[in-house]
């Protein structure tokens, strides 16, 4: 079920290399609506056109950064098993690879904080090789089927004539460079056209390989008046078709796809009173396995 609003939120902090985890503790966001919408204007609407006040909010903005980072690590170790966890996670060699912590939580509210600010006193921690990784965890879970490979990404590039442009090429030549050296293991397919039919006849086609991920790469928009967030595919006519997170979601639980990625902006995105309108977390909540989006 949706908590409301004021309901109390916990979290869990894992460290999943080591298999330690605390129990469900309660946690306080320390950021406000308005610190949130302070960073979504600096990080989405700043460098559009910016004029002299707009600098002057940056900076301001900018000297910000730093201080909410710190109040968010305080926030996540003010509990005694929590600061444990973490004193052994900052503690752990970290390789040449860097380290990640897993903030788990049911409520998308701990979700959408800017966790990547997190800070100590000598600075952001991600300068350092720390990571926190955070996800929903799922009331409910959805029936798994073990992957065989290769692993099959489905990518959907969908850039509707209406909306703005997206260089098509960003996101695709990335991944192929990111797949490009593990040979036979990984099965890069594109769907064409990028629309919601194609994908359902793709998914429901018993006669072609199953699909592990689908990638989608095009707009998310957040309809406020609404409070809910869409993705936008294209129609027959390379128009905008809003597609609803919980129709999409109900395809690919019932075509079993265990992971789905959204390249789009507000994706993850949250109205404040109603936490689980974004695209994400509404996917997790139709039964999508997984799914890794965008707060901006």
């Amino acid at each position: 079920d949706e908590a409301a609003p004021d309901s109390p939120i916990q979290f869990t902090l894992t460290r999943i290399e080591a298999g330690t985890y605390t129990a469900a503790l309660p946690f306080t966001p320390p950021l406000s609506d308005a610190d949130l919408r302070e960073i979504h204007w600096y990080l989405e609407d700043f460098s559009k056109w910016p004029t002299g006040p707009d600098y002057q909010r940056a900076a301001r903005i900018e000297r910000q950064l730093e201080p909410w980072g710190r109040a968010l690590l305080d926030s996540l170790i003010s509990h005694r098993e929590a600061a444990r966890i973490w004193q052994q996670f900052v503690d752990a060699d970290s390789g040449d690879n860097g380290k990640i912590i897993t903030l788990d939580a049911t409520d998308p509210r701990v979700l959408r904080l800017p966790w990547e600010l997190l800070a100590d006193e000598g600075g952001h921690l991600f300068a350092n090789g720390v990571g926190l990784r955070r996800r929903m965890k799922k009331t409910t879970t959805s029936a798994t089927r073990p992957v065989q490979l290769p692993v099959r990404i489905l990518v959907v590039v969908a850039r509707p004539d209406e909306a703005g442009f997206i260089d098509p090429r960003a996101d695709a030549i990335a991944l192929l460079d990111a797949t490009a050296g593990l040979g036979d293991q990984v099965a890069v397919e594109f769907l064409y056209p990028p629309t919601l039919k194609a994908l359902t006849d793709r998914l429901r086609d018993r006669s072609a390989p199953p699909v592990h991920v689908v990638h989608f790469d095009g707009h998310g928009v957040y309809n406020a008046r609404q409070g809910l967030g869409y993705l936008l595919f294209e129609n027959e006519a390379h128009k905008n078709d809003l597609v609803d997170a919980n129709r999409l979601g109900t395809l690919l639980q019932q075509a079993r796809v265990p992971l789905m990625v959204l390249s789009a902006c507000q994706s993850a995105m949250q109205q404040e009173t109603n936490p689980y309108a974004s695209v994400a977390a509404r996917l997790i909540r139709a039964g999508v396995g997984s799914v890794l989006a965008m707060n901006y």
